[in-house]
């Protein structure tokens, strides 16, 4: 007996029922969050140093947030500032990975980590002001290192509680 749902006249259910059309929804989910996470860390961003009391903006780079420019002459809250942008960028991270999770899109789940993996390495670039001597090569190295390592941690995680 067919479900009632995959023979409903709604195209959506029919499209999420089918094995292409999920794959396909999937798909074009993933490019979403891809795009989307960019403006999540640029608007945490945003948030964090405009929390700490830095006249902050965001920059454009045609339709990509490009980074955040501020001015600030207290820097006692500025500690705080890239902790929290972490915070906020890694919480809504999770919050979409939770909900793809359990519609059970793959690839959607995948770059959430992914996404999720950069965002935690992030943490490291905020040494380069105390590193400055060392070349930037090697901190690209480190960094691509951190972020593989957090990748593989939370699949880890992630097979565990399934």
């Amino acid at each position: 007996m067919v479900p009632k749902s995959i023979t409903s006249s709604n195209p959506t259910r029919r499209l999420m029922h089918s094995p292409k059309g999920r794959n396909l929804v999937d798909a074009l989910l993933a490019a979403a969050v891809v795009y989307l996470s960019l403006w999540v860390y640029e608007v945490a961003n945003w948030l964090s140093l405009t929390l700490a009391g830095v006249n902050a903006s965001i920059v454009m780079g045609g339709w990509l947030p490009a980074g955040v420019l501020g001015v600030s002459t207290n820097s006692s809250l500025l500690a705080i500032a890239k902790p929290l942008q972490v915070f906020l960028s890694l919480s809504l991270a999770g919050f979409g990975f939770a909900v793809f999770r359990k519609h059970k899109l793959p690839v959607t789940r995948f770059v959430l980590l992914c996404t999720m993996s950069v965002y935690l390495a992030s943490v490291y670039w905020e040494l380069l002001s105390v590193l400055s001597f060392i070349p930037v090569t090697f901190h690209e190295g480190v960094f691509f290192a951190l972020s593989f390592a957090t990748l593989n941690i939370l699949l880890l995680a992630n097979r565990r509680f399934q």
